[in-house]
């Protein structure tokens, strides 16, 4: 089932790109780099968006079953791939889902190395990630 899940996020990530230039809009071209459905970007950005949510996520719990709720979760990550900071950009509405997705990020304290290669510039890096009840593991 796990595998399934992923499997559906990489799907959801790949059909999400599109030809946005995020340097337009983000000053270092990074936010919204995610597996997210909601983000439009460059494929490899989004690819390590999608490992850093999927370290996340095994520390990700909720009991709302309310499949319209998304919070928006701006992550920064410095070079080592050290959870330096975190907040909330866009409520889903539901606080406790929000503190939820908050508690997930803040119990991984690492995500795997970013390469500036594909994230571009230097760090910290800023990631905005997606989370909805459908996400629990």
């Amino acid at each position: 089932m796990d595998q399934m899940r992923r499997d559906q996020s990489r799907r959801d990530a790949l059909a999400a790109l599109g030809s946005e230039d995020r340097l337009a809009t983000s000053e270092d071209g990074v936010e919204g780099a995610t597996g997210s459905s909601t983000v439009v970007g460059d494929p490899k950005k989004a690819m390590y968006g999608e490992k850093v949510k999927q370290a996340i996520l095994p520390n990700f719990s909720t009991i709302s079953t309310n499949s319209k709720l998304k919070v928006h979760v701006l992550v920064t990550i410095d070079g080592a791939g050290n959870v330096k900071g975190f907040e909330v950009k866009k409520t889903s509405g539901d606080p406790s889902f929000d503190a939820a997705a908050l508690r997930a990020v803040s119990k991984t304290p690492q995500v795997p190395q970013p390469s500036a290669e594909v994230l571009g510039g230097n760090p910290p890096w800023v990631l905005n990630l997606v989370f909805s009840p459908s996400d629990v593991q």
